[in-house]
């Protein structure tokens, strides 16, 4: 019989979520990794692939590949975006706890039985990211090690335990969070503004979503670096191209995400957040990107490929670009947004 969880109405145990699109070539490296588990702990644990719109057969590839008694279940996600499949995923968990890990990541042997042992010891942890390293496919740049956090690795606070900043955000690849807190912000309606890399925008912050809301909740966030694993770099994320198309993907995250850092920041003081006009934070944008000519037209130029100038000024172009884009409806967007969150649960409430 199944030990039930003393936080929750699902049983003790662990469900990993791998959210895959077209990842026949890589998922049996993710597979391989997991299957080569080491435990000391006895708890059930189970394997659910969100397959999110694959046209190449990655479910059936996994299958193949999963040789375990530990269960495999694959979940269709057919809107296209990692927002949609990891609701799909967390929605689907059968155990208390969840244990992220994305399609290119290799966790280490003992990180399935240090995601227990972690959640256990952190009550009060609503989430507890990881530390991931660089496996690359072809020698890096110069200069990513300069920007290797907008990869998703190396380490992520200079030590282990809950993060203080209020304001700070982790990359959540290989992290574990509680079933409980996933699944209080579902049922409450939540729908993200970010779906990440879902069309020609390189939006990458659908996890930083996640861990505001449950910041908001009032659960704590932890980064722990006994949680490990390797992330694959193709060449095809490494060119510098690609770096400038991913900062202005930063800059236009930064202006779905800001309504949240201000909502919790209004928590703190114990108020209500305001809505801010669009205009003047477009403004505000466009000219700290125009502020620096010589970044711009530096960008077109090879020999400053990896300048740091370079990448800030594309952060801005992003930022202003998505804030022309919405204009109004950003304002209405942060209406909506500070309704849903005052009837969002509280940790207490849900206890």
């Amino acid at each position: 019989m199944l030990a039930m969880s003393q936080n929750s109405s699902l049983p003790e145990g662990l469900s990993v979520v791998i959210c895959a699109y077209n990842a026949a070539g890589i998922i049996g490296k993710a597979l391989e990794h997991l299957l080569a588990q080491e435990r000391q702990s006895e708890f059930p644990w189970e394997l659910i692939l969100v397959d999110n719109a694959s046209t190449d057969g990655t479910a059936a590839m996994a299958c193949e590949l999963w040789s375990s008694e530990v269960p495999l279940r694959i979940v269709e996600e057919k809107r296209q975006g990692i927002a949609y499949a990891r609701q799909s995923g967390m929605r689907a968990a059968a155990y208390a706890y969840i244990g992220f890990v994305d399609q290119d990541n290799w966790v280490d042997p003992d990180w399935l039985e240090n995601a227990w042992q972690l959640i256990h010891a952190f009550p009060q942890a609503g989430l507890i990211g990881a530390e991931g390293r660089a496996v690359f496919e072809t020698p890096p740049p110069f200069w990513y090690a300069r920007y290797e956090r907008n990869y998703a690795v190396g380490p992520q606070l200079p030590q282990d335990g809950k993060i203080q900043d209020p304001e700070r955000l982790i990359y959540t690849a290989g992290c574990v969070l509680r079933t409980r807190a996933a699944h209080a912000m579902l049922d409450a309606g939540f729908e993200p503004l970010l779906t990440s890399r879902a069309g020609s925008e390189l939006l990458s912050g659908e996890d930083s979503e996640i861990q505001l809301i449950i910041r908001l909740m009032g659960w704590e966030l932890h980064y722990n670096s006994a949680l490990r694993f390797q992330h694959f770099m193709p060449t095809s994320r490494l060119s510098w191209d690609y770096h400038k198309r991913f900062r202005q993907g930063l800059g236009a995250t930064s202006v779905l995400l800001e309504p949240y850092r201000r909502a919790l920041r209004a928590q703190e003081a114990g108020e209500d957040p305001a809505v801010k006009p669009w205009m003047p934070a477009w403004r505000k944008a466009a000219l700290a990107y125009l502020k620096d000519p010589l970044a711009i037209a530096a960008a077109g130029l090879k020999r400053f490929e990896g300048n740091h100038r370079v990448a800030l000024s594309q952060a801005h172009l992003g930022e202003a670009r998505k804030r022309w884009q919405l204009k109004a409806e950003l304002e209405r967007i942060q209406e909506r947004l500070f309704a849903w969150l005052k009837n969002l649960p509280s940790r207490e409430e849900e206890a």
